[in-house]
């Protein structure tokens, strides 16, 4: 889901979400994601490798 809709894919390691990979022009990188970056909140909520939970939840909401 966060490649689809935000253009970035993670991987978790050890239950934290780092940034894989990011696409350039999309929402990940204008928003200055970058390879490597943790992941540890998302609107709000804990991010424990739980993102794409977490990011289907923001979709609800739009």
């Amino acid at each position: 889901m966060q490649e689809q809709w935000f253009g970035f894919r993670i991987i978790v390691e050890n239950g934290i979400s780092k940034v894989a990979t990011v696409l350039p022009g999309s929402p990940a990188e204008i928003a200055g994601l970058s390879k490597d970056d943790e992941i540890i909140s998302c609107n709000g909520w804990k991010v424990e490798g739980n993102l794409s939970e977490l990011c289907g939840l923001s979709e609800e909401k739009v």
